[in-house]
């Protein structure tokens, strides 16, 4: 008994100064210590990392800290509001190929519910998927039963942006944003118009007409040109295939005033009748063939209109002038009639 007794005291005595060959104070007053002759291992003998805590594989040493299948959890448990409250990050290995790390939290409840997700596909590189309130994302990011807000309050910026982005810039990228409402897919879609983004760009709206992707209905250009209906706008602001409907719409163009000014040449009615005899339309106005062919540009036609209106006005305005003149020849013809009456009866009078 005094033989194990005096071993037991031999041992204890030896620890300080085995310990203090490893684990070395870091002051005498703060009382913490470290560690810097290799990796220590928890429920494991094999450390491979700075910090092991019960991992039984073999790979390429860190330095950081290693998490061992079982014990592959770091909790952030918060007492203050009971025991239900905390966070985790926490990585699975599902067996087919797909390695996981997921962030759970859990609101005064002993469940976790996993709020992010992080897969790759294993032995892949740029090839990892975020899920926020789903474990299995099928895209790059997957945000599933709520809604995403992006903010920036600041008067010296844009404020929040959301940027899709493709790298090659030519006619076979795009991006698209897609809206699906149960299978009817409306987008959004930037391309490029040529070989290279040198050459313009356009942005495409595609609406769905029943549950399926849906199909161009406008285009915005690099010109700023819109076309609806169409997806070449000839160089005009707004092309539409189609017809349009509106409580007003204001033109912006020049007016046929001018016709009444003195210098203005009147051509005259004779070969007003002339021209239509051999053309079957008013001179200035385009046939029915050229509109047919090349539209009605609303703003000239009404121009034009007017000016044939005016160019009418002055017509009858000469002819209003005309039939006084002649109304004012027959009542001197009729004065001359009516006294040679007069002078007639007289006469015949004077011989009875």
């Amino acid at each position: 008994m005094k033989k194990v007794f005096l071993t037991a005291i031999a041992v204890i005595s030896l620890i300080p100064f085995v310990s203090k060959a490893q684990w070395l104070p870091n002051g005498a007053t703060t009382g913490d210590i470290y560690y810097n002759s290799g990796n220590v291992g928890i429920s494991t003998n094999t450390p491979v990392s700075p910090l092991t805590i019960g991992y039984a594989g073999t790979v390429q040493s860190s330095n950081g800290i290693t998490l061992g299948v079982g014990q592959n959890n770091i909790e952030l448990l918060n007492s203050t509001y009971g025991s239900g409250f905390g966070a985790k990050i926490y990585g699975v290995d599902s067996g087919n190929g797909l390695t996981t790390l997921r962030i759970a939290t859990r609101g005064n409840s002993t469940a976790w519910t996993d709020a992010l997700s992080i897969t790759a596909k294993a032995g892949s590189t740029g090839n990892a998927y975020v899920g926020i309130g789903t474990t299995n994302p099928i895209y790059k990011l997957h945000v599933e039963g709520g809604a995403a807000y992006i903010n920036e309050d600041n008067l010296s910026t844009l404020g929040g942006q959301l940027t899709i982005s493709n790298g090659y810039g030519n006619q076979n990228g795009a991006v698209r944003l897609n809206f699906n409402n149960g299978g009817a897919v409306n987008w959004i879609k930037g391309i490029v118009t040529g070989p290279n983004t040198n050459t313009g760009s356009a942005l495409i709206f595609g609406v769905a007409s029943n549950t399926s992707d849906g199909i161009e209905r406008m285009r915005i250009d690099a010109s700023g040109n819109m076309g609806i209906g169409t997806a070449d706008p000839q160089g005009y602001k707004l092309a539409v295939n189609g017809n349009i409907r509106a409580k007003e719409i204001k033109v912006e163009t020049g007016w046929s005033d001018y016709v009444f000014y003195s210098t203005y040449k009147l051509l005259p009615i004779s070969e007003v009748a002339k021209y239509i005899k051999a053309n079957q339309h008013l001179p200035d106005v385009p046939s029915a063939a050229e509109v047919e062919k090349n539209g009605l540009n609303v703003g000239e036609s009404n121009a034009l209109l007017l000016k044939k209106i005016e160019e009418l006005t002055l017509y009858l305005i000469e002819k209003d002038r005309e039939v006084k003149l002649q109304q004012t020849q027959n009542q001197a013809q009729q004065q001359q009639i009516d006294d040679l009456r007069r002078q007639v009866e007289t006469l015949l009078k004077k011989k009875s």
